[in-house]
């Protein structure tokens, strides 16, 4: 190719016949040093229409109620299609990309899935302890049962206070005093101060004398509705755990202000809502779920205890994401679930399987010998580097001490030593100090 002449001079058709001067010395050095300077020059013009930090860095709250989501609709729960989507399935998008929800300070805003707490604001063990409860606790006493409990293992019922507020009754299991409900309230607790949308948990006494039953009462099993009756009452009771004073211990759990929608999902977007554009296997709360529920071992972290609520004013509705049904924590919950396979395997592990069946079941399970219960259900949230660290920079923020003076139900013990707060030192990062650089989350998420 022939070089552009310079201007004013005409081209020089034999430019191999002139004699050639020598380079100066340093003229090379030159050369590179004026290309990287326009270079840098020609970045930073590219950059200035869109830069890389705004004033407002970091965003605290995603605004994902602008849009009125009056049209959503409810979609039934189906632990059948949960169990073959999660066993047999790989759904969602599973490239190992960054979550999309996140701040300039690779952080999680405030949003209708999650609300800072801990690590962003000082939380008193008085607080902690209070969790979402609006009250210190409550009497069922004399409260109508307005309708029956017809799923899952946990017996139970639903009543309604004066108001007409509907609270949910289980029991703990005949034989298992306290392990199901004690559970319950120590990870609606947890997963509170973390930041989820949990429901209000209160333990209650009822004594059997004032259970009394409102006119037309019906329970729903296997999609056939029929009568509750005194008979059905005296059955649950049976089959519930009882006090040394006659009176039987349970969870009250207060429903959710709103409109039930059914259960999310962790991948994907719920289509008739158009405030949810984040898919929810990106979502960094979702991902980082994972890391709490085995902190937790929370083996029954599946996508059917979660609860979509459509909430707000009429023209301004909005969708609320739930979590609920911790009573399977920490070794607790009904049957299968207390069992120490719960948390070690899922119910088809491959890989264990066929070591079994290639060893005529000379293989032994390690959680034969080893009672420790670690791993979450298949559906909570995925693995992900960045959100791993996310979780257990809050986890750790709650001290073991304030942790024994939590769970333990008459106060401080005298084996809890040390502070009964948390730190106070909040993850928001200074203006000052603030990371640069990172990408900057979309207004519109």
């Amino acid at each position: 190719m022939f070089s552009r002449p310079r201007r004013g001079c005409a081209p020089n058709p034999t430019p191999l016949a002139r004699p050639q001067r020598p380079a100066p010395r340093g003229g090379y050095a030159l050369v590179l040093v004026g290309i990287a300077v326009v270079a840098l020059v020609s970045g930073a013009v590219s950059r200035g229409a869109e830069p890389l930090f705004y004033p407002d860095d970091p965003i605290r709250v995603d605004d994902d109620t602008l849009f009125d989501a009056a049209g959503a609709q409810e979609i039934p729960a189906s632990s059948y299609y949960d169990f073959v989507e999660n066993t047999f399935l790989t759904p969602g998008e599973n490239r190992d990309v960054r979550a999309i929800n996140i701040n300039t300070a690779d952080e999680v805003p405030d949003s209708s899935w999650f609300t800072n707490r801990l690590g962003h604001r000082h939380m008193s063990l008085e607080e902690l302890t209070r969790g979402p409860n609006r009250v210190d606790r409550i009497s069922v006493d004399g409260w109508p049962i307005v309708e029956g409990k017809g799923e899952g293992r946990t017996p139970g019922w639903r009543v309604a206070d004066p108001d007409g507020q509907t609270y949910q009754i289980e029991f703990d299991e005949a034989g298992f005093a306290e392990r199901v409900s004690g559970a319950e309230v120590i990870g609606t607790l947890f997963y509170h101060a973390i930041g989820y949308y949990v429901v209000e948990n209160y333990l209650v006494e009822i004594d059997p004398a004032r259970i009394m039953l409102a006119p037309g009462v019906t329970i729903e099993v296997q999609e056939r509705v029929r009568s509750f009756t005194r008979v059905d009452v005296e059955e649950v009771l049976n089959r519930a755990a009882r006090l040394p004073n006659g009176n039987y211990r349970a969870i009250a759990s207060r429903f959710a202000e709103g409109n039930p929608l059914g259960p999310f999902r962790y991948h994907g977007t719920r289509s008739d809502d158009p405030n949810d554009i984040v898919s929810h296997e990106h979502r960094r709360e979702l991902r980082g779920n994972r890391v709490f529920a085995s902190w937790l071992n929370h083996v029954d972290s599946r996508g059917v205890n979660s609860l979509d609520m459509l909430v707000g004013p009429a023209g301004g509705r909005h969708v609320r994401h739930y979590l609920f049904d911790f009573g399977s924590i920490i070794g607790g919950g009904p049957g299968v679930a207390g069992q120490p396979r719960a948390g070690n395997e899922y119910i088809l592990d491959w890989g264990k399987g066929f070591k079994t069946l290639a060893s005529l079941g000379f293989y032994r399970r390690p959680w034969l010998a080893a009672g420790i219960r670690t791993r979450p259900s298949r559906s909570a949230g995925s693995r992900r580097h960045r959100s791993t660290h996310w979780s257990g920079a809050r986890s750790i923020r709650i001290r073991p001490s304030a942790i024994c003076d939590w769970t333990t139900p008459t106060g401080p013990h005298a084996s809890c030593p040390g502070s009964r707060t948390t730190p106070s030192a909040p993850w928001w990062p200074r203006p000052d100090t603030a990371t640069r650089g990172r990408r900057r989350m979309s207004q519109t998420h």
